[in-house]
């Protein structure tokens, strides 16, 4: 059995999501213009006063609330911007509803977080949404064969190298084909 990076696996549908936004949209090459996404999913995008560099899906409002050091874009916070709006929109799209991790209210008491194994990891899947949408599995593993260049890779797809690197790690594009373990 492969590793899953969310408890209750629901990984093959965070991916069909993600890639039907794509297909809805018709986005067909990187780089992914997630901004529009959102606003075509008709979510607004606003300023809150929250951490620096982060986000949250507001269901409320049909809003995706920014930290104020993200809410505009700039050429220093544009991938982490990139991946917020993806991230929240996974929120919404993957009908996560108030749970995420502004609340926690799922257990009544610390000492039944353990019981949370019967509810899907929100932020996890929030994450995970955002780097199947930002770097879908197909166009990245046809890119990097044709060139493994990370920093090109990255600038390609309007992501960082850190998250480039989650993603190439967890589909295990560093491996060459001829050395791969078993």
């Amino acid at each position: 059995m492969m590793y899953s990076p969310m408890g209750n696996s629901r990984e093959g549908y965070v991916r069909a999501v993600a890639q039907q936004v794509l297909r809805d949209a018709g986005v067909a090459v990187p780089e992914v213009p997630v901004e529009r996404l959102v606003v075509d999913h008709g979510l607004a995008i606003t300023a809150c006063d929250i951490p620096r560099g982060w986000g949250y899906f507001d269901p409320a409002a049909w809003a995706i609330r920014l930290a104020p050091g993200i809410v505009d874009e700039t050429p220093a916070n544009r991938n982490p911007r990139r991946f917020t709006l993806a991230h929240e929109l996974g929120h919404c799209l993957l009908e996560h509803g108030d749970s995420s991790c502004w609340n926690l209210g799922i257990a009544a008491e610390p000492s039944d977080l353990g019981e949370e194994d019967d509810f899907p990891d929100f932020e996890r899947e929030a994450h995970h949404f955002a780097r199947e949408l930002l770097l879908p599995r197909p166009w990245l593993a046809r890119d990097w064969a044709l060139n493994p260049n990370p920093e090109q890779i990255a600038k390609q797809y309007g992501v960082s190298r850190e998250t480039l690197f989650i993603v190439l790690i967890d589909r295990r594009l560093l491996m060459r084909p001829g050395k791969r373990r078993r």
